[in-house]
């Protein structure tokens, strides 16, 4: 203990507010610095980790989204943790292994997740680690809500300020280095850019914001004994914007539920999102308003009063818009979120009709952010539940085309167009989920059956194929989608060779250079696919590419190589994943990943 106090003393002689910041939110600022260092070492390519975006056979236990999205986690916990500690006057050594516990609890999730699993960890862990940071201080019997206000008012302006602050110092190093470049002829690097906005987001801006974290979390806030930019302004956004668009907005779901009525038919689809931003919109605004309940206009006092009687309709709206879609399309990870959002928000009108007086901040903002961070896990959470849901679906699917025989695949016509996309959007959720092994029961014993090698994770192109669901437009194009090989490779290298990727190329993408701007580039030019490095060129056909994609689409047993020829001698581009159209006599590749080994 002797030794931190005395490093913070010297920190606080040459930077006060910094030692200040480091001493009250200790474990947010080292994992801040750790992100700074990890991004950095990324951009150097010290490090490199795989992309949660690779395809699904790529084996490893940390991928690089999942890393960062760690970071942010431990960030937010940590944070809240320090501020439920300082709340209740726990000593510094108490703060301090709270805050790493949370921060390291937060993190558990991100390992060894899919694509799926991440996008749900996004859309609930982080938001409702976010939720919890404002309510952090908070959780304890007997705070005054207006302090609640007053606390979260500052945050929204710190977390501005710090953006700000990030922003400046990025455009102001950047000035700097072009400068220095262009008057002194001294080349500081192609990617000195990416490493000062890397420093900007991940240390310059959250440190500025921790700094400016109000301090005294039970701050009395009484609007009409204060003034200033931030309760003028709060006063006048709520009275002449935010209620007034509450209020169209409230009349526009109760006319459009009026015509329901009056037609006798169901919501349309969209209706649960404009229905989840009407929600979670309006008790925002509610929750702005609330230090001015008594005192405030009469339209605010107006709103404050019946703004959860006004929620009964379009949760009406929205629970029946949403039974309809998950019984014609299942359960996704978004009619999930709109569901759980449903059920809080009905909880909340519960709530205020038989106790208003117990509706407030504290358990609003506590309540959403448990359920998110509940429903980001586990065999109840977002993700197992829709995995679940639309395997159950493309059974159903499979049994209406008569494909399904004594719960084998059996032979079936081709698959009406609607119930093709559903399946292939299945498949793909699946392969997403990393669940497609649930679909091997139905192979088994089946000729050319994908999951041979012991029910492991299939190829999804594979998959497709051997259930007749490849998209094939009403014009007779074919397309086409090659995700890769299932085994590790083995490359003869000779001595003279030049290994650069990843790149991607195609109509949806750019030059299919290296991010950092370095290395040969590809592009698809006409009918040629062209990888270039200075003056040297080497190329192959457009049409090459595809047919050999679409003769390799249901055997991952080995990789796609291309060999490429130039006056230089020959190169290999060797393909990851690549998806195109053949269009009568036409080829295109709209995405390919792929390596290229070029001659010295």
């Amino acid at each position: 203990m002797g030794l931190r106090m005395s490093i913070i003393n010297r920190m606080g002689r040459l930077l006060p507010d910094l030692s200040l910041t480091v001493a009250r939110f200790p474990v947010p600022f080292a994992v801040s610095v750790l992100a700074a260092i990890i991004g950095n070492l990324d951009i150097a390519e010290i490090i490199n980790l795989p992309s949660v975006y690779d395809p699904p056979y790529t084996v490893a236990w940390l991928k690089k989204e999942s890393l960062y999205g760690a970071l942010v986690a431990a960030f937010l916990a940590s944070g809240a943790a320090h501020l439920f500690a300082e709340a209740r006057r726990l000593n510094g050594a108490m703060s301090l292994l709270l805050a790493l516990v949370a921060g390291a609890a937060a993190t558990v999730p991100f390992w060894f997740v899919t694509r799926l699993e991440f996008q749900i960890l996004m859309m609930f862990w982080l938001p409702g680690l976010v939720l919890l940071v404002m309510v952090a201080g908070y959780l304890r019997a007997g705070g005054a809500d207006n302090a609640i206000w007053i606390f979260n008012a500052r945050l929204a302006l710190a977390i501005v300020l710090a953006t700000v602050v990030g922003l400046v110092f990025f455009l102001g190093l950047v000035a700097i280095v072009e400068s220095v470049e262009y008057l002194f002829s001294i080349r500081l690097g192609s990617d000195s850019t990416e490493h000062i906005l890397c420093t900007a987001v991940t240390l310059v801006g959250p440190v500025f914001g921790l700094s400016m974290v109000s301090r005294d979390l039970s701050e009395p806030f009484v609007p009409q004994e204060h003034s200033g930019l931030l309760i003028a302004g709060s006063s006048l956004l709520l009275n002449y914007l935010l209620i007034p668009i509450a209020v169209v907005y409230v009349a526009i779901l109760y006319l459009y539920a009026g015509r329901i009525l009056l037609n006798w038919e169901l919501p349309r689809g969209q209706i649960g999102f404009m229905v989840l931003l009407f929600a979670i919109g309006g008790t925002g605004v509610w929750l702005i308003a609330q230090p001015w309940r008594q005192g405030g206009s009469a339209l605010l006092r107006i709103f404050q009063r019946t703004w959860f009687w006004l929620l009964t309709v379009p949760l009406g709206l929205l629970f029946v818009g949403l039974f309809r879609r998950v019984s014609d399309y299942g359960v996704t990870p978004e009619r999930y979120g709109l569901a759980l959002v449903g059920l809080w928000a009905a909880v909340l009108v519960i709530g205020f009709a038989l106790r208003s007086s117990s509706i407030g901040p504290r358990l609003i903002i506590g309540s959403l952010s448990a359920l998110l961070l509940v429903a980001s896990f586990g065999p109840w959470g977002a993700d197992q539940v829709s995995v679940r849901s639309q395997f159950s679906r493309l059974i159903v699917i499979l049994q209406e085309a008569g494909y399904l025989s004594d719960g084998k695949i059996g032979a079936a016509d081709r698959f009406d167009t609607k119930l093709a996309a559903d399946g292939r959007s299945i498949v793909f959720l699946l392969s997403e989920a990393g669940r497609l092994d649930l679909l091997a029961p139905l192979f088994a014993g089946r000729e050319n059956d994908p999951f041979s090698d012991g029910g492991q994770q299939a190829d999804a192109g594979e998959v497709l194929g051997q259930l007749q669901l490849k998209e094939q437009a009403d014009d007779g194009s074919v397309f086409v989608n090659y995700a890769g090989w299932a085994g590790p490779v083995e490359l003869a290298l000779s001595n003279s060779a030049v290994f650069s990727g990843g790149h991607r190329f195609g109509t949806s993408w750019g030059s299919g250079q290296r991010s950092d701007g370095s290395g040969p580039k590809i592009l698809v030019n006409g009918t040629n696919v062209v990888v270039s490095r200075g003056d040297d060129v080497w190329q192959a056909t457009t049409k090459d590419l595809i047919e050999r994609a679409r003769a390799a689409e249901d055997d991952t047993s080995r990789p796609l190589i291309i060999e490429l020829e130039g006056q230089r001698g020959q190169a290999s581009l060797i393909i990851f994943e690549i998806s195109g159209w053949i269009r009568e006599s036409e080829y295109e590749i709209e995405s390919a990943h792929a390596v290229v080994l070029l001659p010295r």
